[in-house]
């Protein structure tokens, strides 16, 4: 079911279903909670709603936002459609739909089981947040940005910078993804499966493939080149996918590789067997 989006005064976001939209306020459901209470906001509490199909309708624009805030809010930090990604301190990545985005924590729930339970999750605890409309926001610069909005001429200096910031992580990203191309070289495991496959046949041998394509490369197989971004999350986020992705196209082959193989043999073996060779 398609959500609506509710920008508050207080900066914060929430995804609902709209039940009524009435001169002086809304009538909502939570969409975390559709089953649940009908809530009443005032219309003064709201900067503007988006709908589903990606219209907008502002309520009080110049309320609540700085000029910065409301450039930031446009790109609507909700996707829908795709999947978000959570990255811990703890090295934890979970794949999630957003609900909620206030100033300290993030409600959600995960992508692969909509309908499950809505989880919360404090800022602090997270690294980064890539959404699922391909921006990455990190959450150290997100305190920071807190931390001074007191402070009017450090937080318009701050702001400024801000969107470059962004930018920035983005090409950290892309970068560890194309470094990950030129310098992962492990076979990941490619050649054990491919001799499974081979000597006990296609659906012994799909075990281990699936079981070594699913698990993350080793940091000593990694080889990430020594760089002044080589400790940057966002780098090393990238780096590590892009080196999953590599070594589980070489798992699959490999697993094909020896599949054929067996195949190939068995024909031969057959042919040698009817022509009594």
């Amino acid at each position: 079911m398609a959500q609506d989006t509710l920008y508050f005064s207080n900066t914060n976001k929430l995804c609902v279903q709209l039940m009524e939209i009435n001169p002086d306020n809304l009538k909502y459901k939570r969409y975390d909670n559709l089953n649940g209470p009908i809530y009443t906001v005032s219309k003064s509490e709201i900067i503007k709603i988006v709908f589903p199909n990606g219209v907008t309708e502002q309520i009080n624009p110049n309320e609540g936002l700085t000029k910065e805030d409301d450039k930031n809010n446009e790109e609507d930090f909700f996707s829908g459609d795709a999947a978000d990604t959570l990255f811990f301190t703890s090295g934890k990545k979970t794949v999630v739909k957003i609900l909620m985005n206030s100033t300290t924590e993030i409600k959600y729930k995960l992508w692969d089981f909509q309908d499950g339970p809505t989880y919360q999750v404090g800022k602090n605890e997270l690294n980064s947040i890539h959404t699922g409309k391909g921006k990455i926001i990190s959450m150290a610069q997100e305190t920071k940005k807190e931390e001074i909005k007191s402070q009017p001429d450090e937080y318009a200096k701050y702001t400024a910078f801000t969107g470059y910031s962004y930018a920035f992580n983005q090409r950290l990203y892309d970068k560890g993804k194309i470094d990950a191309r030129r310098y992962y070289r492990h076979n990941g495991g490619a050649v054990g499966v491919g001799c499974a496959a081979a000597g006990c046949g296609p659906l012994i041998g799909i075990i281990p493939a699936v079981i070594v394509a699913d698990n993350e490369p080793k940091e000593i197989n990694l080889r990430i080149p020594p760089s002044e971004y080589s400790t940057h999350h966002d780098y090393l986020t990238g780096y590590k996918e892009e080196a999953k992705r590599i070594k589980k196209k070489k798992v699959w082959t490999g697993y094909g590789i020896g599949s054929g193989v067996l195949a190939a043999l068995t024909i031969v073996y057959y042919i040698i067997l009817l022509n009594g060779i």
